[in-house]
């Protein structure tokens, strides 16, 4: 009689990524950047550079500017918070 799920603790994912940034990125307080990892920060220093977000120590927080790209802001953020994943060996070798 119970959901499968009930009880387990939910992983946040990679899928939920995009949407966690969106959320964060659309607060007058931004992110902090421990939540980034090293991608994550260049990502957000070179938004910085370009005028799109404000030079913060702790937080990274968007311009207005910023703020008119949020979706791609936080889809670039996302897949550079996302691992790259290493080829296994078998799976897209070469066939000769």
């Amino acid at each position: 009689g119970r959901v499968p799920e009930a009880g387990r603790d939910v992983e946040p994912s990679a899928v939920d990524a995009p949407e966690r940034f969106w959320f964060a990125l659309r607060r007058a307080d931004g992110i902090s950047r421990e939540e980034l990892g090293p991608r994550g920060i260049e990502v957000a220093e070179r938004w910085r550079r370009e005028g799109l977000a404000m030079h913060d120590p702790s937080r990274v927080r968007l311009t207005p500017r910023g703020w008119l790209k949020l979706d791609e802001l936080s889809a670039e953020l996302a897949r550079a918070d996302t691992p790259v994943e290493e080829p296994r060996a078998g799976r897209g070798a070469a066939l000769s």
